[in-house]
């Protein structure tokens, strides 16, 4: 059991800050429909598609760890294993992700009036995409975790295909704010704020994305 600690401690943690993380998304969704009643019909599907989405994959990998550390706690060979929460991880992250890099590509389109920022977005969006179901799809072939490095390329293009995108929306989103100046102060000011907040949420997103890849990278031979 020692042995499997690094593959097993990383899933574990993980699973703790996604729960803690879907907690933070319920309590938005919560504000969301009690504030922006008025918001359009689709708007409102994407936050529920979104929260569905979240909600699956939370169930899915706390089943997974109960597997892992109660019902399979004394079977060595079970806990080898990667079960169904695991291996469906990428492909609802890749889901996810590609819901709101495409949303977000749409409204930067909208604001700068170019459909050639959009189409980069969402084709570098669709390839994370592809490469989060191929990772999927490696670690149901593979089926053992300590095994799971020989899923690293497809799964590198995964996170840095997603670590892209999620930059070039920052990137457009503040550019697109900043030539939206206008010279009076009160408006200026709440544009000012606006992309502050693009440039914290960015630098967050983007920071944990880069760690994931580097924990992968330098971490062989386990799931961190």
């Amino acid at each position: 059991m020692a042995s499997l600690v690094p593959v097993l401690g990383p899933i574990v943690c993980g699973t703790f800050a996604s729960v803690f993380a879907y907690g933070i998304m319920v309590v938005q969704c919560h504000f969301y429909f009690q504030w922006y009643k008025n918001d359009k019909i689709y708007v409102k599907l994407v936050v529920v598609t979104l929260l569905i989405l979240d909600t699956v994959g939370v169930a899915l990998n706390v089943a997974g760890v109960y597997k892992y550390v109660v019902s399979s706690f004394d079977d060595i060979a079970g806990v080898a294993n990667a079960n169904f929460g695991i291996i469906s991880y990428p492909i609802l992250t890749g889901v996810t992700a590609f819901i709101v890099q495409c949303f977000f590509g749409r409204r930067i389109r909208i604001l700068t009036g170019s459909t050639a920022i959009s189409i980069i977005i969402y084709i570098a969006s669709f390839v994370q995409l592809l490469a989060a179901i191929g990772t999927s799809i490696a670690g149901s072939l593979i089926h053992k975790l300590d095994k799971f490095d020989s899923t690293k390329t497809i799964s590198l293009v995964w996170l840095s295909g997603s670590l892209v995108t999620d930059l070039l929306i920052a990137v457009a989103l503040v550019i697109c704010l900043h030539n939206s100046r206008t010279g009076f102060d009160r408006l200026d000011n709440i544009i000012s704020r606006l992309i502050k907040f693009t440039v914290q949420t960015g630098v967050l997103t983007t920071s944990f994305a880069l760690a994931v890849i580097i924990a992968f990278v330098i971490s062989p031979g386990n799931t961190a």
